[in-house]
């Protein structure tokens, strides 16, 4: 039964056994509602081959595995990702002592991808950039629902603002695309399909992959930090600024307004003309 269990554990950076351990895909934004500027973070960690109900996702001697080595890995990725995005990988150890007093790690490898982003619009670009508009295709025909690209508005409120930024948890399905289409058409040899010719009743198939269900998107936007499932679907936060600012940080001056009308007519003009808008309320 082991043997068998192990032929569902795939080795793409979130090895999931399907009956029950999953790896854990996650991600990590922080935006501040008054320059729209932040960084994201998405990491995938894989079980360590000793992690409970793993089987071998690395190689080790004598004895192959579906990744030749964490560090080959982490270079697939590194080559993966378009110039301005880094990849880091994370050794997080998890020593448990067995019945005979000796330890051994359970831990994980957690490879995390980062871009920094000057607006909604270099974020959500920024996303199609590195995952391609197949993955996202495929990740939405998979969710049964279009994915939508994250949203952000501005919206006067008395003598301040109201900035309300809107996404999809399921960004993380996007995301889990492109990194499960990158390793299994690798044919440089990171990776190995161990499995696949002798039991081909049991494929690698990104649902056998991925546990969706473990998923966490996590946001900080303007200090409020919050955590979601990747059950809860579409998340929305509004946060009350003093003032906003659009644009890539040239001078455009320091316009005031106290007109709901016109707000939308100084965004678009700051931003077609690529400079910094900052907008104050009369007070």
């Amino acid at each position: 039964m082991r043997k068998i269990l192990s032929l569902l554990l795939v080795a793409f950076l979130l090895v999931v056994l399907v009956s029950c351990k999953a790896g854990v895909l996650s991600s990590e934004l922080e935006l501040d509602p008054v320059t729209q500027q932040g960084t994201a973070k998405f990491t995938i960690r894989v079980p360590k081959n000793d992690a409970p109900d793993t089987g071998n996702n690395f190689d080790k001697p004598g004895d192959p595995g579906y990744i030749s080595s964490p560090e080959d890995l982490l270079n697939l990725f590194k080559k993966a990702v378009p110039a301005g995005y880094t990849v880091t990988m994370k050794d997080e150890p998890k020593m448990v002592e067995r019945e005979d007093g000796s330890e051994v790690d359970q831990g994980d490898f957690a490879y995390t991808l980062t871009f920094t982003f000057n607006g909604i619009d270099d974020y959500n670009n920024k996303v199609l950039k590195l995952v391609g508009q197949s993955s996202w295709d495929a990740a939405s025909e998979h969710a049964g629902v279009t994915i939508p690209k994250a949203t952000l508005t501005v919206t006067p409120n008395g003598d301040k603002y109201d900035v309300t930024f809107t996404e999809d948890v399921r960004i993380l399905d996007v995301v889990g695309y492109w990194a499960y289409k990158t390793l299994t058409s690798d044919t440089t040899g990171v990776w190995n399909d161990v499995y696949g010719e002798t039991y081909p009743d049991y494929p690698v198939t990104f649902d056998n992959t991925i546990n969706l269900d473990l998923a966490t998107y996590t946001i900080n936007f303007g200090g409020n930090t919050q955590t979601y499932r990747h059950s809860d679907g579409l998340v929305t936060l509004t946060a009350t600024v003093d003032e906003v600012k659009t644009g890539d940080g040239g001078n455009s001056g320091n316009p005031q307004t106290g007109d709901a009308s016109v707000l939308p007519l100084l965004l678009a003009a700051a931003a077609s003309a690529g400079g910094l808008l900052v907008l104050r309320k009369r007070k």
